[in-house]
């Protein structure tokens, strides 16, 4: 899963980047399209505390990429970012940062927001013009593609005559067959975007009054620079520091929580003596998709999956006291994962 930091230059972009990964930053990716990445570890107490019972001789976390992309100066339409947003098309979501510094009003904030929804709207649309451009040139020659071309223009001009008249895709309707249809593209206002306020003083900043209802439930408001700080000091030094600035909670983990909710996913685990591992699907996923995710045989082969919840762990803190409670279930196919359900695959194939 990639999550793109994107937003004017100077907002704290790459101080959030630095905060949340640990990573330095390379000064070079800056100057072109190619953005600067990074890992992070997904923290799951959960998973911590089933290694502690199994004692693996391996403990995998989910691992999150972190991608820092150049600023977007608005209203540029320079051939590098036209790469920079040609790139951003590999996320799979996008934190946008935005600057609340010296007392800038609520006003200000919201009008970044606009601006930069714009200029993601804006990238979206030139990748249409010229792909209907190109369609509706060759749509009436008879080709072995000519039916899935014209299906394909007629859902490209649905979406621009949308997006021109209401400068948003929220309220477009696409059937699954329309939706196909355009998936390649990788539209970055398809993406969840998730608004990132880095202020100086995130007390003073109420992103219900800066932006509208739906983007201000998904933001976070933070000190990237005093976040960035923060992760440079030995661990036993944080806590007194971030209880200092009132930070209840470090910027790692509210980005990674805000990017899973964004996206609607979830972590199921596997545990025993080799390995204990957190998984993710998306909310809603059934057995055979999750087992997919640890290996395609296991889903080509699917019998059933010996499942429990790990609240069942927390209570019983015992495996063998669960399965005497009859808190172990068989589940088949379309069983829905639920989060922190652990998991064991029979399978054959």
């Amino acid at each position: 899963m990639k999550i793109a930091l994107v937003g004017p230059p100077l907002s704290g972009k790459t101080s959030l980047f630095q905060a949340v990964t640990g990573s330095e930053p390379d000064p070079a990716r800056y100057h072109g399209a190619k953005p600067q990445p990074g890992m992070v570890t997904v923290p799951d107490e959960r998973l911590d505390q089933l290694a502690a019972y199994h004692n693996p001789k391996k403990l995998t976390h989910a691992q999150l990429e972190i991608l820092d992309f150049a600023g977007i100066e608005p209203g540029a339409r320079t051939e590098n970012i036209k790469q920079v947003f040609a790139a951003m098309r590999e996320a799979d979501a996008l934190l946008v940062v935005l600057s609340a510094f010296d007392g800038e009003s609520s006003e200000a904030i919201g009008a970044q927001w606009t601006s930069m929804q714009s200029e993601i709207l804006f990238a979206d649309l030139e990748v249409m013009e010229k792909r209907i451009e190109k369609l509706a040139a060759n749509v009436n020659k008879p080709t072995k593609t000519q039916e899935q071309d014209k299906k394909e223009l007629a859902v490209l001009r649905k979406i621009r005559a949308h997006v021109e008249e209401h400068e948003t895709w929220q309220g477009l309707d696409l059937d699954d067959v329309e939706e196909k249809a355009v998936r390649g593209f990788r539209f970055l206002m398809q993406k969840p975007l998730v608004p990132v306020i880095n202020a100086d003083e995130p007390g003073r900043v109420d992103p219900a009054e800066a932006l509208p209802a739906e983007a201000a439930a998904r933001a976070l408001v933070l000190n990237a620079e005093v976040e960035r700080e923060v992760s440079q000091l030995p661990p036993e030094e944080r806590r007194d520091f971030l209880a200092e600035f009132g930070i209840a909670e470090p910027a790692g983990p509210r980005v990674i929580r805000a990017a899973y909710e964004a996206l609607g996913l979830i972590s199921f685990f596997t545990v025993g003596e080799d390995e204990c591992r957190a998984w993710t699907v998306e909310k809603g996923a059934n057995a055979v998709t999750a087992a997919g995710k640890i290996h395609s045989d296991l889903a080509r082969g699917f019998i059933r999956a010996e499942t429990y919840h790990y609240d069942d762990f927390a209570e019983l803190d015992d495996e063998k006291t669960i399965k005497a409670k009859g808190r172990l279930r068989l589940e088949g196919k379309e069983y829905t994962v639920k989060d922190g359900d652990i998991m064991n695959i029979r399978f054959s194939v």
